[in-house]
Formats: structure tokens, sequence, C-alpha cells
């Protein structure tokens, strides 16, 4: 269930400023399309907040928007208003998400009347424990993890569970991060890795001259009170929600780890990138539209071809792909919900992997590689590979790709796009 929170005053206005920051403000119809893109049938539920007083309780969506906009998303379920400040209708609106959970259909299927074995019931009752102690544990080891679920009879079905209580947000895990680390609190890690997103911390606007690179030193900075086993965990906590990207190889010490941050790289095209386009030939375009775009998508598609270029040919909305005598511009239009495609006419492999990595991303997948058979950068790469490139970097981390199979419930990325 997506609670949209929404009011008039951020509605109208192109900006809002907090604390001395401005920020932008995208308009309720920008949010239904983030939370269809995201959430797929998941139901909306539509909640005006700041209806402080009476004359602003009459400012809702009139009845016939609301139908128009229950039209175009179907999945919204209903409208609502309440005050934050006042407290105004959150006891009305707390009763009707239980009862929105007891009769959608999709919520209670999946969610209210599914069956759970009693000692799966018995080590999630287990982890809530810990979890409200005002000095629980904010992360535990996966043998402790199989402890409890050894108290509860149920040892052998430890993975099952691990894995069932991570998609359902009980918990935050994922195999090739956190080097068996479970965590527990996850809005300890939320709050750590927003430090590092915090427009007014004194570093943001220095990382966004580094062009979001990430070094030990910084870590060190952004997360001064923890230690480098939490700031390993932190940074694998934004690796794995897709976030940042490693430069480094796997395996090197923390202190000797480089990172970046998309959202954090040069705002605009290089113009360079247009002699670039000459130079190699890359007069053929093309062009996939999309009903909405989001900045993490190509974000995300910068992080799978990390490899193809340098810091230097990377920009919030683009990248320019360069790898043993192939050439591609990818670059997001959001004006226009486009991706562009700028490729030589006789480059169709590199160009058929780009392809392959989008439409992976677009589905929400990874790209699988089974019985013989490698997509996207995998195949591409395979293809190449009696090729020597002097750079060792140029091998695609497979962990990132594995990552996407379990991306976090809550939609980390899509939290953290607009801060």
């Amino acid at each position: 269930l997506f609670v949209l929170v929404w009011d008039v005053e951020n509605e109208c206005n192109p900006s809002h400023t907090w604390d001395g920051t401005d920020y932008k403000n995208e308009k309720l119809e920008y949010w239904l399309k983030y939370a269809s893109f995201f959430g797929g049938d998941s139901p909306i539920l539509v909640v005006q907040n700041k209806v402080d007083t009476e004359s602003q309780e009459s400012n809702s969506i009139p009845e016939p928007e609301r139908k128009k906009l229950q039209a175009t998303f179907p999945t919204i379920t209903d409208f609502w208003q309440c005050s934050a400040k006042t407290g105004y209708n959150f006891d009305e609106l707390s009763y009707f998400i239980a009862e929105t959970f007891e009769k959608n259909d999709i919520l209670r299927q999946d969610l209210i009347e599914r069956e759970l074995p009693t000692d799966w019931i018995k080590v999630r009752e287990r982890v809530r424990a810990e979890q409200a102690k005002a000095d629980g544990q904010k992360q535990i080891t996966v043998d402790i993890f199989k402890a409890w679920c050894k108290e509860a009879d149920t040892e052998k079905a430890w993975q099952t569970i691990l894995s069932f209580f991570h998609d359902t947000g009980v918990l935050y895990y994922q195999e090739v991060y956190f080097s068996g680390t479970i965590i527990l609190n996850q809005a300890w890690a939320i709050e750590a890795v927003y430090q590092v997103l915090d427009k007014k911390k004194g570093h943001y606007k220095i990382l966004q001259q580094k062009q979001g690179q990430l070094d030990y030193t910084w870590l060190c900075k952004i997360w001064k009170t923890n230690t480098d086993g939490e700031r390993e965990l932190f940074i694998d906590f934004m690796l794995s929600t897709q976030l940042c990207f490693e430069r480094t190889k796997q395996y090197t010490p923390l202190k000797d780890r480089t990172f970046v941050v998309p959202q954090l790289l040069k705002a605009n095209k290089p113009d360079y990138i247009a002699t670039y386009i000459s130079k190699q030939a890359l007069n053929k375009k093309h062009t996939i539209d999309y009903p909405f775009l989001p900045t993490t998508f190509i974000h995300q598609f910068i992080i799978q071809a990390k490899n193809f270029a340098g810091i230097k040919d990377m920009w919030q909305s683009g990248i320019y792909l360069a790898y043993a005598g192939a050439y591609a511009v990818v670059e997001a239009d959001y004006k226009r919900s486009q991706i562009i495609i700028h490729h030589n006419p006789n480059d169709n492999e590199l160009k058929k992997a780009i392809l392959e990595e989008l439409k992976a991303i677009g589905n929400n997948t990874a790209i699988q590689s089974g019985e013989g058979k490698e997509e996207g950068f995998a195949r591409f790469l395979k293809g190449k590979k009696h090729i020597q490139t002097s750079n060792p970097k140029n091998l695609m981390n497979k962990h990132i790709q594995q990552a996407l199979k379990h991306l976090e419930n809550a939609n980390t990325s899509g939290y953290f796009e607009e801060m």
C-alpha cells in the first residue's frame, strides 16, 4: 500500500525552502506516476496533509478531478485529509489503512490470507522482540538468525525464512553484501545513508564538486561516530539499493575502496560529448519512449554500465560508453520521457546489449544468465573476451546484477531521489 501525502501549498509552488535549502516540488500527478511505476498494481491512498483549519478542509480535490485521477490511476483506493499539526483525522486514517488491508483483494491475498507456519511466526516474533528493545541489536549475524530458527524448531528452513522476511520488510539482508550481516534496524541504516545525501550537510556540495566520489576519508567524515564495520555495512547498504557503485575491485580493504553516487555526478552533459559523437560516427539515434521516466532509471543504467566509462564521461542523466572499439552515448530526456541511444550503425552488438539492460531495468529485473545463455553487457563482454585491455576494472561486477533481485520493499532508491 502506497500512502501518497501531498498538500496544497507545495502543489501550487514550484519549490520550497527548508532550513535554508531549496527543494523542487513535484506535482501530485508526478508522484502518482512514480507510485504506479514502482508499485505496479499496489493500491494507492492519496492523503492531503496540512488541513489544519476548517477553511483548509474545503481545499480538497474536487470530485470531478478525483474521478479523473482514478480513471488514470485505477489503483487509487480513496482520498483522505488530515493534519500532522493538529492530529485531525489521524485515528480515522489509521483505521482506514487497517481496513484496506482486510478488504483490498491484492493485499488480502498477498498478506492477510497467506498462512504462515507457526514456527516461522515464532522466528518473526523473536526478531520483532529484538527490534522493540530500546537497546536492541541493530544488526545480527546469520549464525544468530540460524540459532533463532533452531529455537523455533525450523533450522533447516532458515534461508527460506530469511528471504521471506527480507521480501516482506521484516528485516534487510543481501547475501552478496554485508559479510553475512542482517540489518534488524532498517531506520538506523536508512538514516545513516541519508546523511550522505542530505543537502544541508557541509559535505554535500563538496561531494558534488568531486563528481559524487566517496573514499574512506569521506566515509569517516560523514559517519564520524561509527566503527569501520558499521561504515562498511552502510556503504554495502547503498550498493545493494543502487544508490552508489564501486570503482574498486571486490575484496579491496575498506580504506582503499572508492565509490560514486550517480545523483551527485555533474548535472549537465559535457560539451565534448558532441565531439565524441561526431568523431566515433555515432550518427544513428535510437529512441525509447516511456510513460514515465524517473531519474533512478538512468542511474541504474549508469551503475550497470560503469565499467564502460570513466567518471568524466558520466553525468546525472547520461553516459558515454567505450569498450574495445565499440562506442555509444545513452542519455535520458526527462521532458519527453525518453531514453536516447547514439550509436554507430555498424555497432549492433553494443546497441543490443544496451537495449537488453534497459529492458531489464524497465521490468525491474536483473539480467539472468542460465543454460549457457547470457544477455546484456555480460554477453557483450564475453564476445569481446579475446581483446586484452589494460584496465582490469573492465569486468562487470556480477554482484550488482544479482542485487537487483531483491530491492528493498520500501524502495530506498526512490525514497532518496528527491532529497
